[in-house]
């Protein structure tokens, strides 16, 4: 008769493997959370951009008499300057259409904080280049435009130090 000896624990070597299989485990889920948080933050960026275009396309259509060609413009960030004259919150009589398309292009774009409130979609955003142009008859009613906005998102790819840039395009009738 073969003496039989019960085991009545668990030895090191098994308690190693357990450990280093379970933190192999939580580091591929550490790795999903990481991919899952970029790409919320990607999709958070996509959609502020779709309103700051909703936001330029309402003011476009607040100002009709400055539809006809002070929208058509390219801005970048390098040429993101503060307008001659600031139209916030002034009487139409002071503003010009002009003036007033130069103004919404700016604050919607470039802005600055006030009353505390963070306007800086450049930064905030990383913005690159703001596009706005007529496809047809600018002075008619039924112009059409298109607003394109671009910016920077930093890939999902931990490997890659690549930014990427996505771009939305709005088609638009004001």
């Amino acid at each position: 008769m073969g003496i039989f000896l019960k085991q009545l624990g668990i030895t090191m070597l098994e308690v190693v493997i357990s450990m280093f299989i379970i933190s192999v485990g939580l580091l591929g889920l550490a790795g999903l959370q990481l991919n899952a948080i970029k790409g919320s933050l990607n999709t958070a960026r996509q959609s502020q951009t779709a309103w700051l275009v909703s936001e330029l396309v309402e003011r476009i259509r607040a100002n009709p008499a400055g539809q006809a060609n002070n929208y058509n413009t390219t801005l970048t960030t390098e040429n993101c300057k503060k307008p001659v004259k600031l139209c916030l919150n002034t009487s139409p009589n002071q503003c010009g259409p002009a003036e007033m398309a130069a103004f919404d292009i700016w604050d919607v774009f470039c802005g600055e904080a006030s009353q505390n409130v963070l306007a800086d979609a450049v930064e905030s955003l990383k913005l690159s280049t703001l596009s706005i142009s007529c496809d047809s008859d600018c002075a008619a009613s039924q112009a059409n435009f298109s607003i394109s906005l671009s910016w920077q998102i930093q890939s999902i790819d931990s490997q890659q130090a690549d930014i990427e840039k996505q771009q939305i395009v709005m088609k638009v009738r004001p």
